[in-house]
């Protein structure tokens, strides 16, 4: 028996965040927009917590040209690891001449 360490705790303290993340990018790949490829669905949802970032990305993409003309390749950066709609509510309200790049670092990240 190890003393002063952690033993089966830190164990326990790895395993769980790990679940937690299969079953949130579970729910996320589920609810990932159809029009989305597999490989696409896995890059949005990888380390997901839960289906916000399918949440975000179904927003973003019913915006007219996917969220101010980011195309597909930048919903996928907008809203991967995204914790809720705020990513995507942040690059509809940007104006239509805003660079694709600036709406990306601008909004990527952006919390309720």
């Amino acid at each position: 028996m190890e003393r002063g360490g952690l033993g089966g705790r830190a164990v326990v303290l790895l395993v769980v965040p790990l679940l937690l993340s299969t079953v949130g990018a579970s729910r996320c790949v589920k609810s990932a927009p159809s029009s989305l490829s597999k490989a696409e669905k896995a890059v949005l949802c990888e380390a997901a917590f839960d289906d916000a970032p399918a949440k975000c990305a179904r927003m973003a993409m019913r915006r007219k040209g996917g969220s101010k003309g980011l195309g597909r390749e930048g919903v996928l950066l907008l809203c991967r690891g995204a914790r809720s709609t705020a990513p995507a509510l942040c690059a509809a309200a940007t104006s239509g001449g805003t660079s694709k790049s600036l709406v990306l670092d601008c909004c990527r990240g952006a919390r309720d």
